[in-house]
């Protein structure tokens, strides 16, 4: 799975020398989580979006989801001193637990962020499967969405505005003609190997005999 984290503050600075100095005390939430409700993307427990922003969110989730079934799933939660290999393991854990992206596609993606209440520094994290970074969205183009989109706006106070914008920018990489190629390229590789494989049978079953005539003469 492809991970892409950027870490983005809004405390003044020495609110964050205090933070360089203090031990980690406080555990970041972790897994598991609560079971998933149906049809819902948004998960927002930190508190950080507003019942308009999740219904902008949830729209073009179902958008994404309707042209070419990937899947995303946004969630917030409250993570003191979070880390960001800790908030990347909860990405990668809800991924698992959930089953997010359809099975045999790995085509789910996570915006994870973890919130700091004090003083006010938090991860924000992007986890996609193989399938969704392969098909949609290269390495470099998830990276310049946590830079160029999440970063600016996050660190200018708009945490709500950098989730939304985010989320339409994920989306709208998953492009239906491109889910087409895909569909037809597992057509071709499962008709490949139901023909491959006896083939590849046959020759070992042949060579195997050739092998016994020649050290049997």
């Amino acid at each position: 799975m492809l991970h892409l984290m950027h870490r983005w503050a809004r405390a003044l600075p020495s609110a964050l020398a205090l933070l360089a100095l203090t031990p980690l005390l406080a555990l970041a939430a972790r897994p598991p989580f609560p079971d998933p409700v149906e049809d819902q993307a948004v998960y927002d427990t930190a508190g950080m979006l507003s019942p308009t922003a999740i219904g902008q969110i949830e729209a073009l989730i179902d958008e994404m989801e309707a042209e070419v079934g990937a899947e995303m799933v946004v969630y917030t939660q409250d993570s003191p001193d979070i880390s960001e290999e800790q908030n990347l393991e909860n990405a990668r854990a809800l991924v698992v637990q959930w089953g997010i992206g359809r099975a045999g596609f790995d085509d789910g993606v996570v915006l994870m962020v973890g919130l700091d209440p004090d003083p006010g520094e938090s991860r924000v994290s992007l986890f996609g499967g193989s399938g969704f970074v392969s098909s949609y969205a290269t390495e470099g183009d998830l990276q310049a969405i946590i830079d160029d989109t999440f970063v600016p706006m996050a660190v200018a106070g708009d945490r709500e505005g950098a989730i939304v914008a985010t989320v339409r920018e994920v989306t709208s990489r998953a492009d239906p003609a491109v889910q087409s190629e895909l569909e037809r390229s597992r057509v071709v590789n499962a008709a490949i190997g139901l023909v491959g494989a006896p083939l590849a049978l046959i020759g070992t079953i042949g060579w195997a005999w050739m092998t016994w005539r020649r050290e049997g003469d």
